[in-house]
């Protein structure tokens, strides 16, 4: 499965560096998008430049459906982040960014690996974390405000537009859990995998070798087998 390509830096200058204070697109047109971008870019480029984007007519009425709520991410970051949900080939010519609608993007993408930033996010620990049938937007969305509520940092994610068409329901309680594993609990009840992106959390489907594979089993950390070992003087349901 084709990834969309990583923008570089390099090749888009010092416009590939310019930070956006934060993204917000509720259903938006890969046309509403990219006009923003030009916008907003121009707005922050000290030479008043901007972004200048190549997109062929049949990539604008894609039809694909824009939801993201990102804070402080580059414009490189961006990019990447709104291929993978449009599904977008990306490509330069100079310093001008193309984008074409092309079949062989789409998820499972490459896991990726944590930036440090992420990784000490991951260790945040939750006093508890309740659910009784959430979605997955709505489980997401307490993570990453909670997160924030306990560490002081933000961190963006994205869950891939193919979860619009699926119906899952949460229900668990956990307690003195980490960030890292509240995601992995939450991705594992929705048959989705968590990926990273330089700047964000991706959840996606999981890839079909690892939907259709057993969960392991595991082993019991001493914490579960002592606790396992409580006698229960009565059970009544």
């Amino acid at each position: 499965v084709a990834a969309p390509e990583s923008a570089k830096p390099s090749q888009m200058g010092h416009l590939g560096d310019l930070v956006f204070p934060t993204v917000q697109f509720e259903k938006a047109t890969i046309s509403e998008c990219i006009e923003y971008f030009q916008i907003k870019s121009r707005d922050l480029d000290p030479g008043k430049k901007g972004i200048t984007f190549l997109v062929d007519e049949a990539t604008r009425k894609s039809g694909a459906s824009i939801t993201i709520d990102l804070k402080e991410i580059r414009v490189v970051d961006l990019i990447e982040c709104f291929a993978r949900i449009a599904r977008l080939e990306v490509s330069f010519a100079g310093e001008a960014v193309q984008l074409k609608t092309t079949p062989s993007v789409k998820p499972p993408f490459p896991i990726g690996v944590p930036t440090q930033k992420l990784q000490k996010l991951g260790e945040t620990i939750f006093p508890t974390v309740n659910f009784n049938k959430a979605t997955l937007e709505e489980a997401c969305e307490y993570l990453r405000i909670k997160s924030r509520d306990l560490s002081g940092e933000h961190f963006n994610l994205v869950i891939d537009p193919d979860f619009t068409k699926r119906k899952h329901e949460i229900t668990l309680a956990l307690t003195q859990v980490p960030l890292s594993d509240a995601l992995a609990y939450i991705t594992e009840m929705c048959d989705a995998e968590v990926a990273y992106l330089a700047a964000a959390i991706y959840i996606q489907p999981r890839s079909s070798a690892a939907a259709q594979s057993p969960l392991k089993i595991g082993t019991p950390t001493s914490k579960l087998q002592k606790v396992g070992e409580t006698i229960i003087p009565t059970m009544q349901f």
